[in-house]
């Protein structure tokens, strides 16, 4: 194992080529093959940077800590995302941590020169990033009890890091489980408390896939509640595949990969394939537009049995976005997919007419 982690981190091979090495010489798990390959390699590099701050303490300050913060980032690598560390100080990360380090140069006057303009890199700290985020994404990044305690106020982002040192590698960052943060008694009550939500959540969906009977149908205060989870309900987060025509190009500061979150995926389609968006029409904003059709007094729904054996909810009303948000390719209507299995959004946007919404025959529409 040492020697392939030598050679593949001196040849700078993939880590998926070093694990298969690794795999070859200890047998085993590929998958901890892999996560030893990724953690070895991304420690090697971040010890060589280290080695070169600390070479070059005249100039550099210190480094600060980046994540990638999207839909991998752990609620850990959020809190230390933008924290400033001394030149020398090893990074504290965990398994599988994909987190790296920024230089911190000192300023312009430090260097002995006056009333010139500073350039040193600034990053925003990822506890004031998460402060703007959506209470999805949120909860998402949380989990459902520590999200609940968060939002009590009993809990801050800041709270979950947790430091520890390990005799062999030194450093390591850990995310601290709600126990460690509120003790025993505040960690079972907010337990509780996300079952609860959990179980009010279940109820909802309960009512949508028992529409699968076509005989059968909701009272108004049914509706209502399967409404209002709808509108609370996230975007699905898995990755899937970015449409072809648009990978690499640059979308919401990002550019896009070969998979990308559901969201990303195909919110950039409606924008820069389809133009049904404005270009720089926000993720938040994408998702509150598919949402205001849920009060639209000529809202149209049904149910259904996809192709995958899963249970949907569509949702279809006329398209009353203002006109300088959507793009050139407006059309009448916005039809978007609740999955009831998931409990998620898994697709949105504009149609020019319900025959262009693709459905098993034979669905009511309600």
């Amino acid at each position: 194992m040492r020697k392939a982690l030598i050679t593949g981190v001196a040849t700078g091979q993939n880590p998926r080529v070093i694990a298969g090495w690794i795999h070859q010489a200890l047998g085993g798990n590929l998958v901890r093959a892999l996560r030893i390959s990724r953690t070895e390699a991304l420690r090697s590099y971040r010890e060589s940077s280290r080695r070169a701050y600390q070479a070059n303490d005249d100039v550099v300050a210190g480094w600060i800590w980046h994540a990638a913060l999207d839909r991998r980032t752990c609620a850990f690598c959020w809190s230390q995302h933008g924290t400033l560390h001394k030149p020398g100080e090893i990074m504290a990360t965990h398994p599988n941590c994909r987190c790296g380090t920024v230089p911190k140069t000192k300023t312009w006057e430090e260097l002995g020169f006056k009333n010139v303009p500073e350039t040193s890199v600034q990053v925003e700290k990822g506890t004031d990033l998460f402060e703007r985020l959506s209470d999805e994404r949120k909860r998402e990044i949380l989990g459902p009890a520590k999200f609940a305690a968060y939002k009590d106020g009993k809990l801050k982002l800041e709270d979950v890091a947790g430091f520890a040192r390990h005799k062999e590698w030194g450093p390591v960052g850990y995310e601290r489980s709600l126990r460690d943060i509120l003790g025993e008694r505040e960690a079972r009550k907010w337990t509780a408390e996300a079952a609860k939500a959990k179980k009010m959540q279940e109820e909802p969906n309960k009512l949508i896939r028992s529409l699968l009977n076509p005989k059968r149908t909701l009272t108004d205060d049914e509706w209502k509640s399967v409404i209002e989870h709808v509108k609370r309900a996230p975007f699905a987060s898995r990755e899937v595949s970015v449409h072809k025509d648009i990978r690499g190009r640059t979308f919401l500061g990002r550019q896009l990969r070969g998979k990308e979150p559901s969201v990303i995926a195909h919110f950039a389609k409606r924008v820069l394939l389809e133009n049904q968006w404005v270009d720089g029409t926000s993720e938040d904003q994408y998702l509150a537009d598919l949402r205001s059709i849920l009060d639209d007094h000529e809202l149209s729904k049904v149910v259904y049995q996809g192709t995958d054996e899963k249970v949907y909810l569509g949702f279809l009303a006329p398209n009353r976005l203002p006109v300088e948000r959507t793009g050139m390719n407006r059309r009448p209507f916005i039809w978007f997919i609740y999955s009831a299995d998931y409990g998620t959004i898994t697709s949105g946007y504009q149609v020019s007419s319900i025959d262009k919404i693709t459905l098993p025959k034979g669905v009511k529409w309600r």
